[in-house]
């Protein structure tokens, strides 16, 4: 939990770090980058909390859809902007079916394509 904490931390600075750099692409894709991460501990906190990985990101946010779990949720695991990279897209996540490896799949599908 402590790293996750750090990691929020420093995505916390990721805005104003995104001023200094000279290529604004490298700074979105750095904070990307540790967004990624930062998903990474809470889907593993999730798992160890419930049992299992979440079917959607969005319960590392509002808890377990379980009502049993979800009575003794007293916490998000992240906040909602944790759910979208650089770009403000949604993360890709898909679990994979139980015993397979690895576990999901989370990524991003990088920046939007401009349309011409």
């Amino acid at each position: 939990m402590k790293k996750m904490i750090v990691l929020l931390s420093t995505l916390l600075l990721i805005p104003g770090c995104t001023w200094f750099s000279k290529d604004e692409k490298i700074a979105t894709t750095h904070k990307t980058r540790v967004k990624l991460v930062i998903l990474d501990e809470a889907l593993e906190e999730y798992r160890k909390l419930t049992g299992s990985y979440p079917a959607d990101l969005q319960h590392l946010v509002d808890g377990p859809e379980d009502p049993e779990l979800k009575k003794d949720w007293d916490k998000s695991l992240l906040p909602q902007e944790c759910l979208v990279d650089g770009w403000s897209q949604e993360f890709v996540y898909k679990v994979s079916p139980e015993g397979t490896e690895p576990p999901y799949e989370l990524y991003s599908v990088g920046a939007p394509k401009a349309v011409n």
